[in-house]
């Protein structure tokens, strides 16, 4: 009699506690209230609603539309229409380049300024060479035949032209030396040239260079033109060169130095 019993008690209770769980199954209900789930749909219906209307009444009217140029209009004699017209208002404004700005000035005309070109004086200049420095002081320089054939003897060392002596005339001058073809053979050269301006140095063109009676300035002339450059230069050094003359076989140069 108790094996009955058992096993109908324990289904008694096994069935009284799922009951609970089969009625919530078969009658659903949300956690949510009802007040917080239809809150949302009336804002929806609320939002659209007012937009519809607005739409609506913005049709209804006459849009005027008033163009104030900025910079240009006064702004306290505008009049104000009444509210049932609607104001869309364009600004509209031209931008020029200028060298200040102040974007909180309203009635402040805005002017060009345009960069003067500099004009620079050419007058100092001839043939593209710059004109002297200013605060230069007037000096003379008087070279002899001596010493320029001694500053001529000692530039460079070592070339084959030797024992150079130069005499000056009024057109130009002449130089006598001794060409080393070997230690054993020498032959007499002889130079022909001018000077010249450069770029307010004194240099020289070299006109002509035989060797007993053969033209060869081709073969010499840029080593005798360099050799007489550099002792010009270093007789009249960091000088701006204005005019030279010859006299009595001296050679007299006009220049500007600094003090």
């Amino acid at each position: 009699m108790r094996k009955v019993i058992i096993p109908i008690v324990v289904g008694l209770l096994l069935f009284l506690a799922i009951l609970p769980w089969l009625v919530t199954s078969c009658n659903p209900q949300s956690l949510v209230p009802n007040d917080l789930l239809e809150g949302p749909l009336h804002y929806e219906a609320t939002v659209t609603a007012a937009q519809v209307a607005t739409i609506d009444a913005g049709r209804a009217v006459t849009s005027v539309i008033k163009i104030f140029p900025v910079g240009t209009a006064d702004l306290s004699t505008i009049e104000t229409d009444s509210p049932s017209t609607s104001i869309v208002k364009i600004m509209t404004a031209t931008i020029i380049a200028s060298s200040s700005f102040e974007p909180n000035s309203v009635n402040t005309p805005i002017y060009l300024i345009e960069t003067p070109t500099p004009i620079f004086n050419n007058t100092n200049e001839s043939d593209g060479v710059p004109a002297t420095p200013i605060g230069l002081i007037d000096i003379e320089d008087i070279i002899t035949e001596e010493q320029l054939t001694e500053q001529l003897k000692t530039e460079p060392e070592g070339s084959e032209l030797k024992d150079l002596k130069v005499a000056l005339s009024q057109s130009g001058f002449r130089i006598d030396g001794i060409l080393a073809i070997s230690p054993v053979s020498n032959q007499d050269v002889e130079i022909h040239g001018v000077f010249i301006i450069k770029s307010y140095s004194l240099v020289v063109d070299i006109l002509s260079i035989t060797l007993n009676g053969d033209d060869v300035t081709s073969s010499f002339h840029e080593e005798i033109e360099s050799r007489m450059d550099t002792s010009l230069y270093r007789l009249l050094p960091e000088r701006y060169v204005q005019d030279f003359m010859v006299v009595d076989g001296k050679l007299l140069v006009t220049s500007k130095a600094r003090k």
